[in-house]
């Protein structure tokens, strides 16, 4: 689990999802992720895919540059253990 529960990429998207009026929620909608995934990407629990940012900047109509790259741990806790490569499409 992450030490910092008010990680980077967290703290600016609740700047921009305030600024947008939008929810975490309405934001894993648009993600196409259940709202539980994005909450433990965004805390840290489970690592976040590198194009999370992207996606996200994408979904919100966002310039890429507002939103930091998070951290990607190396091993076997890989996004794909998780299921965060599945829930953007990709098979396993």
């Amino acid at each position: 689990m992450n030490s910092n529960p008010r990680s980077p990429l967290k703290a600016a998207l609740a700047v921009e999802l305030a600024r947008a009026g939008m929810t975490q929620r309405e934001l894993a909608r648009l993600l196409g992720v259940p709202p539980t995934t994005l909450s433990t990407w965004l805390s840290g629990a489970h690592p976040a895919p590198p194009d999370l940012p992207s996606r996200i900047s994408t979904a919100m109509g966002l310039e890429r540059s507002l939103l930091p790259t998070p951290e990607i741990r190396e091993g076997p806790d890989r996004a794909t253990s998780h299921g965060a490569t599945r829930a953007f499409g990709e098979v396993n």
